[in-house]
């Protein structure tokens, strides 16, 4: 049985997910993910297997890039209608918006990390170590809690607190949101803090440090990226943005 799960039962099954049960490219790519795990699991102990099964992959949907301003931040930053555990994972995400750390890693600063105004961590995903300056509002934050930040449960209670911070902030504007369902692409307009969680703040931070002109290797040094290319289509830069970038370079002097 296990050897008829070839290239051709798996693009079937594929199909079904697209077509029939209509899911997301996400979680059709998460189905897959797991077949071929325990696969491979099979063919680890002694299963006769069709190997063919391991061309058969989804395409993802790019990931929109939704990223918050400067002014937005310091809108979020300065906001005091919050409630207490509101005004930590606020602090947080701020946090997140200067440096471009991933939940992951601002989730488990301590004082250990904040040596003569940088912050120095090795990341959890790559194991590499990064230097990062404090800004002014990373050092007000430290100095708030003697640089002993708070904790936050998980990174869903995160996710939803800072949703919920951004929609009190007035962080409402409509912006695109397109994924694949089925076999069909989806367009809407959905407002923007609907869009905000962990992830907003570190490509929040790369695409405003971008703007600010530092170059795009140094930033890499902070994000990880391997290339520019990369680094690139991480980051939230609309083709206005980069026509301003363009205005400032010699070139068009």
């Amino acid at each position: 049985m296990t050897y008829e799960i070839g290239m051709e039962m798996m693009e079937d099954f594929v199909y079904y997910l697209q077509a029939t049960a209509k899911l997301m490219s996400t979680t059709v790519a998460g189905h897959l993910c797991h077949i071929k795990t325990l696969l491979k699991m099979a063919s680890y102990s002694g299963y006769d297997i069709d190997y063919t099964y391991s061309d058969v992959n989804v395409k993802m949907d790019e990931h929109d890039v939704v990223t918050l301003d400067r002014d937005e931040i310091t809108r979020i930053y300065v906001y005091s209608n919050l409630t207490k555990s509101e005004i930590v994972v606020r602090d947080l995400f701020v946090i997140a918006c200067q440096t471009a750390l991933r939940y992951s890693d601002f989730s488990r600063l301590t004082e250990d990390n904040f040596i003569d105004n940088v912050i120095q961590i090795k990341t959890q995903k790559t194991g590499t170590l990064v230097i990062i300056p404090q800004s002014k509002y990373v050092r007000e934050i430290l100095r708030k809690y003697n640089y002993q930040l708070p904790k936050c449960p998980c990174i869903q209670y995160f996710n939803k607190v800072i949703k919920s911070v951004c929609r009190k902030v007035g962080i409402t504007q409509s912006v695109p949101y397109e994924r694949t369902i089925g076999l069909e692409r989806v367009s809407l307009m959905v407002e923007k803090w609907k869009r905000i969680g962990s992830h907003s703040g570190r490509r929040s931070a790369a695409t405003n440090m971008f703007l600010a002109g530092i170059p795009a290797l140094r930033i890499m040094k902070i994000t990880g990226h391997k290339t520019e290319e990369a680094f690139m289509r991480y980051i939230g830069l609309s083709k206005e943005e980069n026509a301003a970038v363009l205005a400032g370079n010699m070139f068009f002097h």
